[in-house]
C-alpha cells in the first residue's frame, strides 16, 4: 500500500479521475498516481495564475515609468537627452515584462489544457521522440483514427504526433526514416507543450 492510499477512499467529486484511456501505467495504485498527478496540476496552475498577476502589474508599472518619463520631457523638468535615454532604458524593461507575461500566460494555457486532458481520461506518458503526423507515411487503424477522432473533439491538444522508435526533433520533425522502427508498437500520442498523453497504440 503506497502513501496516498487512504486519500483515494475519500475523493471529492470534483476531483473524481475518469477512467483511463491508456494501457500504460505505473506500477501500485493508479488511481492515487492519478489524483497526485491532479491536485500537483492545481497547485502548479494556481502559482502560474498568480505569476500573470504579478507579471501583468509589472508591464503595468513598466509602462507607466516609461509615460512619466515622457511627461518630464516634454514639461523640460527633465534634459531632453538624458530623459530619451531613460525612456529607451523603460521601452526595453516594457518589452522584457511584456516577454514574461506571454511566457506565464502560455504557462497558464498549457496547465489548463493539461488539467483538461486529466479530466477526460488521457493518461501523461514520459518524454519521447515523436514524429509530427504530417510526416508520419504509416497507415493507422480503423479504430487508432477513431480515437484520433475523439481526441481532437476533446479540444485539449495542440497538435498529434507518433511514436516509432525513431529519433525526431523537440517540433516533431523526423531526424530519419519517418517508417516505423522495425519490432517498434506505434503509439499515437497527444501534445500539450512538450507534455505527450497516450491515444492510441497498435501492434
Amino acid at each position: 500500500m503506497n502513501d496516498y492510499s487512504e486519500e483515494t477512499t475519500i475523493i471529492p467529486a470534483e476531483t473524481n479521475v475518469p477512467p483511463m484511456r491508456a494501457l500504460l501505467a505505473p506500477p501500485g495504485n493508479f488511481e492515487s498516481y492519478m489524483v497526485k498527478l491532479w491536485r500537483t496540476t492545481e497547485k502548479n496552475l494556481s502559482a502560474a495564475e498568480s505569476a500573470v498577476e504579478s507579471r501583468q502589474d509589472d508591464l503595468a508599472a513598466a509602462k507607466e515609468h516609461a509615460a512619466t518619463l515622457e511627461h518630464l520631457i516634454r514639461e523640460r523638468t527633465l534634459d531632453p537627452y538624458q530623459g530619451q535615454q531613460q525612456v529607451e532604458l523603460a521601452v526595453s524593461r516594457i518589452r522584457g515584462a511584456k516577454m514574461r507575461l506571454t511566457r506565464a500566460l502560455t504557462a497558464v494555457r498549457q496547465l489548463t489544457a493539461f488539467r483538461g486532458a486529466l479530466e477526460t481520461g488521457y493518461v501523461p506518458l514520459p518524454r519521447m521522440p515523436a514524429i509530427s503526423l504530417r510526416w508520419v507515411r504509416e497507415l493507422m487503424p480503423p479504430d487508432v483514427l477513431d480515437s484520433l477522432k475523439e481526441a481532437k473533439s476533446a479540444g485539449v491538444f495542440d497538435e498529434f504526433r507518433l511514436v516509432t522508435g525513431g529519433e525526431a526533433t523537440p517540433w516533431g520533425y523526423p531526424n530519419d526514416d519517418a517508417h516505423l522502427q522495425k519490432g517498434r508498437d506505434p503509439i499515437l500520442v497527444g501534445m500539450i507543450g512538450d507534455e505527450m498523453f497516450a491515444v492510441a497504440w497498435w501492434r
